[in-house]
C-alpha cells in the first residue's frame, strides 16, 4: 500500500482559490445591500428646522397677566413633503395652551397646503396657562410662576413635523420671553 498522493482527479487550488474570492465578494454585497437598505431607512432626509422663534410677555397688570404671543417660524430642510406640523411651548413639564391667533394657520393638521422642501411656515400663538394648571382661559390670580411667563423667562419649544411618507422628526429649542 503507497501512502502519498491520490491519482483522483480535484480542484486544483487556483481555481478553488477563485471560488473562494467568488464567493466572499457575493457575501460582501448581499450584506452591503442589506445594510444600506436599513440605514437609508433611518437616514434623517427628512427634517425641519427653526428659523425663529420669539416670545413677548403681556404686561405685568391686568388680566392677561402671565400670557403672551409666541411666534415661530419652521423651514423643511427635508426632501419630502411636510403634512403636519405640531408645535408646544413648555416651562419645566407644564405644556402652555397655544391658541391660533390667524387662521387658517400653516400648522393646522387640516392645512391643505403640505410644506413643500426648502420652503417656511410661520405661526404666531396667544399663550396662556399650562394645560395642567386650569380650565380656565387665563391663569388663575397669584398663580404659581411655573404656570406664568415672565419677562426673560426662558422656555422649551418642541417642533413634531409629520412627513407625506409617514416619518416624523422632532427639533427643540429655547426661547427667551421679552416684553
Amino acid at each position: 500500500m503507497k501512502i502519498g498522493r491520490s491519482r483522483r482527479p480535484g480542484v486544483s487550488p487556483l481555481i478553488a482559490t477563485i471560488i473562494l474570492i467568488a464567493i466572499t465578494i457575493v457575501g460582501g454585497v448581499l450584506v452591503y445591500t442589506i445594510l444600506t437598505g436599513y440605514i437609508g431607512r433611518y437616514s434623517a432626509d427628512d427634517q425641519v428646522t427653526v428659523s425663529s422663534a420669539e416670545l413677548t410677555v403681556a404686561p405685568a397688570a391686568g388680566a392677561d397677566q402671565g400670557s403672551g404671543i409666541f411666534s415661530i417660524t419652521v423651514k423643511n430642510s427635508g426632501t419630502s413633503e411636510v403634512t403636519d406640523i405640531n408645535i408646544r411651548l413648555l416651562n419645566g413639564t407644564s405644556v402652555f395652551v397655544l391658541e391660533y391667533l390667524s387662521s387658517p394657520s400653516d400648522f393646522e393638521a387640516n392645512s391643505t397646503q403640505p410644506l413643500q422642501p426648502g420652503l417656511t411656515a410661520s405661526g404666531t400663538f396667544y399663550v396662556y396657562c399650562p394645560i395642567q394648571s386650569t380650565t380656565s382661559a387665563l391663569c388663575p390670580e397669584g398663580a404659581n410662576s411655573l404656570y406664568q411667563l415672565t419677562v426673560d423667562g426662558t422656555y422649551t419649544y418642541q417642533v413634531s413635523a409629520m412627513f407625506s411618507d409617514g416619518s416624523t422628526y422632532d427639533v427643540s429649542g429655547t426661547v427667551a420671553a421679552s416684553s
